[in-house]
């Protein structure tokens, strides 16, 4: 790895990369369902849960990943969690059936479980200053969304050329191009601990956050919030075709433009807008509650649902960087134990919003989820006001 200075736009640069294709990684199947399934000859219902399991592994393996990283370093880490994530995505391109499919499930969810904490965790350990801090850390998120607003459409494109393995294999080549922009701008890991950390090490290591209550607030808000917006995302489509006779495609334009606007709150996010992180996390959750009920309630239109579910999300992309900053700068656990704890967090948010969405309108159908989603993102924003020190109104965000 570079030793390179550890202020080059080119570190950005590939740390956004490295967490667009991991992330691109972990949506890419949704896409191809019934391509995949009718070649590996099994139902579309199990092929689905192949991603679900992918969530659900990341979340457990965070736990973990976290003190490793904190123990052994960010970069390696990171660069382990790509590798993995890239032969993850081989090993599916040219999965022959659905049980090697389902078994290299677990190398993407090393990927998804280390390679965003690692991130911004390089971030927060490399910018010092508050600003450039924000602005990175700002760049790196939108990793997340440019996947889902370039990254699917050109995997759809390429598969139209030729199948659903050839978008694989493209994305196993730009798994290969952020590995090596990754050797050449990563800066070298601090002095890393000596020996190895056994299992007591990784649980101790959660024991001062797990103590700290503005810290768990923040991961505890950030959990309850998820679920609000994935109650009513998991479902859009559905909603979308069944009720307002959306065709694939223009639920494809639908979530090009939630996409957008999940990228443009992040971008707001990195400039003064997020100097005052607590203000915007909750001002961002409780308008958006308000735009989730107005979408969801009263009898509108597909395109009037889906220009005011736009906005919660630009509301919603205005959300993490503020959450990454403060935990940064108040969590007493090592800079990747927080973080990989406050992505298993929005792993299980977004694992429980698909079950209380679909609860929700078994018993009272869509318009249920606007009663019953809102609840979600106004009771995280009450956590994080209630957590927050007391004892220190202005918020020292610097190291």
């Amino acid at each position: 790895m570079s030793s390179s200075s550890v202020l080059s736009p080119w570190l950005v640069f590939a740390l956004t990369l490295a967490t667009f294709v991991n992330f691109l990684g972990a949506l890419a199947l949704g896409p191809f369902l019934p391509q995949v399934a009718a070649e590996l000859q099994t139902p579309v219902s199990l092929v689905g849960q192949v991603p679900a399991l992918v969530t659900l592994l990341a979340a457990l393996l965070g736990l973990v990943v976290g003190p490793l990283a904190d123990h052994y370093g960010y970069g390696r880490t990171l660069v382990i969690g790509m590798v993995a994530a890239t032969v993850s995505t081989l090993a599916i391109g040219l999965a022959p059936t659905f049980v090697l499919l389902l078994l290299v499930t677990v190398l993407g969810a090393i990927g998804r479980a280390a390679v965003q904490p690692a991130a911004q965790a390089i971030v927060a350990a490399r910018f010092s200053n508050e600003s450039s801090r924000r602005h990175a850390m700002s760049r790196v998120q939108m990793g997340n969304s440019g996947a889902a607003i370039v990254g699917i459409p050109l995997l759809t494109w390429v598969a139209a050329l030729g199948s659903w393995r050839l978008a694989f294999l493209l994305l196993v080549v730009l798994g290969v191009v952020s590995l090596l922009m990754l050797w050449r701008s990563l800066p070298d890991d601090d002095a890393s601990h000596r020996g190895r950390i056994q299992l007591g090490g990784v649980l101790t290591s959660y024991v001062p956050l797990l103590r700290h209550q503005g810290t768990l607030g923040i991961i505890g808000g950030t959990l309850v919030g998820s679920i609000g917006i994935w109650m009513i995302w998991s479902y859009l489509a559905a909603l979308l075709v069944e009720v307002h006779g959306f065709s694939v495609q223009d639920v494809g334009w639908v979530y090009l433009v939630g996409g957008s606007g999940v990228m443009a709150g992040t971008m707001l996010s990195g400039t003064r807008l997020g100097s005052r992180p607590r203000a915007l996390m909750i001002g961002s959750r409780v308008c958006s509650a308000v735009l989730l009920a107005a979408a969801m309630i009263p009898p509108l239109s597909g395109v009037s649902i889906a220009a005011m579910l736009s906005l919660a999300l630009l509301l919603h992309g205005m959300y993490g960087v503020p959450s990454l900053m403060v935990l940064n700068a108040e969590s007493p656990a090592g800079r990747a134990t927080t973080m990989t704890l406050n992505n298993s967090a929005i792993a299980l948010g977004t694992a429980l919003g698909g079950v209380f969405g679909g609860l929700a309108i078994s018993v009272g159908g869509y318009q249920a989820l606007g009663y019953c989603a809102p609840i979600f993102p106004i009771l995280g924003s009450a956590i994080i006001w209630l957590s927050r020190p007391r004892e220190a109104p202005a918020l020292a965000l610097a190291d």
